[in-house]
């Protein structure tokens, strides 16, 4: 069989699974019936009670996703400035990606696999990136090594012209055909194709030795819908909704009926009266066009039945009949995708916290994880691509595509576990890379982070804790527990630099000194120590170094 007939029918056979998987993404799959006749009845209103819940499984996983950046490293790690600039804006920018890349995820999380093909744009030095969507498109492997692309084909219908296009991209060559019939299957349903003014070689040289097309997908060799697992609780909904709301306008009203004798003769008690308004049953049970029936179903109606010897009413249906197992529908969806209930049933349900919600989205979280590792490969390899073959980098690095934390620290008790690391000795970085944040954003914050010994407050923090250190060694060294001579000794080493003038501290800014109590507590406590332990000049230094001036004639109050 040669490549052409084979690309086809590999085409045709995956066309189908897809297209179902994307209409049950779009919510275009309408209720199953099991009876044609109930078909009949409540197929057209069933449509317009609609609620699409099986794409939640595939925006779970899409919702987290996120580049932020791509970049061309230097040798050490860092972005190479002149060929990342080139990247982004003859790549990325000039291909909007920024806006197609979201779209590109989307097609495989829907569908399980989407293409992106690269080629020389129209101009030199340029470069076209577009997405090819799986409903006629494949790449097909080496049988012997799966990581080896063999070939690409791309099958689609220009319905303007009548006719049918196929491409297969090879490493060495492009042949595109074109065939006339409605549904070719085989080499002789195609002719070579060389273009509309019939002035391109056949086939087109691919001077670049490389299939350009890369494959993202979920899973290999070929991908599978995050939803596929979400069909039949799906089609569960759509019924117990079209039915429960087809239905509502008979069973969402109590009926009252007139009970007749048990005596009465079968001709007095019929109930059908051709008098009635509507269509009474005919021996086959399906009612005659002539006759007509006083059992007529509206809210408040009165059934009227001869020879009454009591009035009851029936009760209207109960909506748990169908809530219920609503709710066992999305339970069901729930758990076969591995997708937490909260995005199904959204704030109406209890919403998890802290680790109840990361145990309970490690499931989501791991298939997010692998799909950043699939997708991020195929733009990788897209991208170095464009960079080496296109614009003539041959020596080019690989590309590094960056993306955006998939999990990040935001409760308290995640915020405290850090913070014990940090206490531990696990080093600062590590420890908020682990909390989701990203090496750049770790290494920014770094590099601008004031040094922790500077700045005002560690210097309130540390003469507090001196003012404290003064009051305590006062007291035992009155209490005879401590020798003057040496808790001066031990101040000395902790005070500030006799050039630091008293009452000339730096200024304070508006809204990061001590408060006024603060400020007030500090004066009490390094006064204590006075004389016993401080001068008063030594501690007008201490509350000066604090910003907080004293007048040189102020009495403490101890001499």
């Amino acid at each position: 069989m040669s490549d052409l007939t084979y690309a086809v029918d590999e085409i045709n056979k995956a066309r189908g699974p897809y297209q179902i998987a994307d209409d049950y993404y779009r919510g275009k799959v309408g209720e199953v019936f099991a009876s044609p006749k109930i078909q009949a009845l409540l197929g057209k209103s069933a449509q317009q009670y609609k609620v699409n819940l099986a794409k939640k499984p595939v925006n779970a996983v899409l919702n987290g996703l996120e580049i932020t950046s791509v970049m061309v490293p230097n040798a050490q790690g860092k972005p190479d400035e002149n060929l990342t600039n080139e990247l982004q804006t003859k790549v990325w920018q000039a291909n909007e990606l920024d806006m197609y890349a979201p779209d590109i995820h989307r097609e495989v999380g829907s569908q399980g696999d989407a293409y992106v093909i690269v080629w020389d744009g129209e101009e030199d030095n340029t470069v076209e990136v577009h997405m090819c969507k799986p409903l006629g498109a494949r790449m097909f492997y080496d049988e012997e090594n799966p990581k080896l692309k063999k070939f690409f084909a791309m099958l689609w219908r220009e319905e303007a012209r009548k006719r049918t296009r196929l491409n297969l991209y090879y490493p060495d060559r492009i042949e595109r055909y074109s065939s006339t019939a409605k549904e070719p299957k085989s080499d002789k349903d195609f002719t070579k194709f060389t273009g509309d003014e019939d002035d391109s070689s056949w086939p087109i040289p691919n001077p670049h030795e490389e299939i350009p097309v890369f494959h993202g997908r979920s899973d290999h060799p070929y991908g599978v819908p995050d939803h596929y697992e979400a069909y039949g609780a799906q089609n569960a909904i759509t019924k117990l909704l079209a039915t429960n709301l087809a239905s509502i306008d008979f069973v969402g009203f109590p009926q009252r009926a007139a009970l007749m004798g048990a005596d009465l003769d079968d001709d007095d008690g019929d109930a059908w009266d051709k008098d009635d308004n509507e269509t009474a049953p005919s021996s086959g049970g399906i009612p005659d066009t002539d006759d007509e029936s006083s059992l007529v179903a509206h809210p408040g109606r009165l059934w009227m039945l001869r020879n009454v010897t009591d009035l009851i009413q029936l009760p209207a249906a109960d909506p748990d009949a169908f809530l219920k197992p609503l709710d066992k529908a999305l339970q069901l969806m729930s758990v076969a995708t591995e997708t937490p209930m909260r995005f199904f049933a959204g704030s109406a349900g209890q919403l998890p916290s802290g680790a109840s919600q990361r145990e309970d989205d490690m499931p989501l979280t791991s298939r997010r994880y692998r799909r950043v590792l699939m997708l991020g490969a195929m733009w990788r390899d897209a991208l170095t691509f464009a960079m080496r073959k296109i614009l003539g980098h041959k020596d080019c690095p690989e590309v590094v595509v960056q993306w955006a934390p998939l999990d990040r620290a935001t409760e308290l008790d995640e915020w405290q576990t850090v913070s014990a690391k940090q206490a531990a000795g696990v080093p600062r970085d590590t420890t908020l890379q682990e909390a989701g944040y990203t090496s750049d954003q770790v290494e920014d914050w770094r590099e601008n982070a004031p040094d922790p010994g500077e700045g005002l407050a560690p210097r309130v923090e540390l003469l507090n804790q001196l003012a404290v250190a003064a009051e305590k060694l006062a007291a035992a060294a009155a209490l005879g527990a401590i020798d003057m001579s040496v808790v001066q000794s031990l101040m000395a080493g902790f005070l500030p630099d006799d050039e630091t003038a008293p009452g000339t501290g730096p200024p304070l800014p508006d809204d990061a000194g001590p408060t006024l109590r603060e400020q007030a507590e500090m004066v009490q406590k390094i006064y204590l120590g006075v004389p016993s332990v401080l001068s008063r000049e030594e501690a007008r230094t201490m509350l000066a170094a604090a910003g907080i001036a004293i007048d040189p004639n102020a009495d403490p109050g101890v001499e």
